[in-house]
């Protein structure tokens, strides 16, 4: 178990840097301030060998959320800036991978 633990921790630091990315681009698709990234151990998350984020895009029981949400044009700028997100850290990644070989 110990071991496991480790090969975990291997990647906390990457999955914020992950995290923080996607909060930006979020913040920036929305307009709001950033209320921080959080660490939990949610199960979907356990066990992933990589980089894992868990992202809430909204909340179904807020109307105005919801509303926007129900629009096709809204889910796709939320696409869109989670695949900027996702690309800026890989090539943050790559480029740091790279000063290190």
């Amino acid at each position: 178990m110990i071991l496991w633990d480790l090969a975990q921790n291997r990647y906390l630091a990457e999955s914020a840097r992950l995290a923080e990315e996607v909060q930006r681009e979020m913040n920036l698709l929305v307009g709001t301030r950033d209320r921080g990234v959080r660490q939990a151990p949610f199960s979907v998350l356990m066990g992933a060998t990589m980089p894992a984020i868990l992202v809430e895009v909204g909340f179904l029981s807020n109307p105005d959320e919801a509303g926007k949400l129900a629009s096709d044009a809204y889910r796709d700028r939320i696409a869109d800036a989670l695949a900027r997100a996702v690309a800026t850290f890989r090539r943050v990644s790559d480029g740091a991978a790279g000063a290190t070989r």
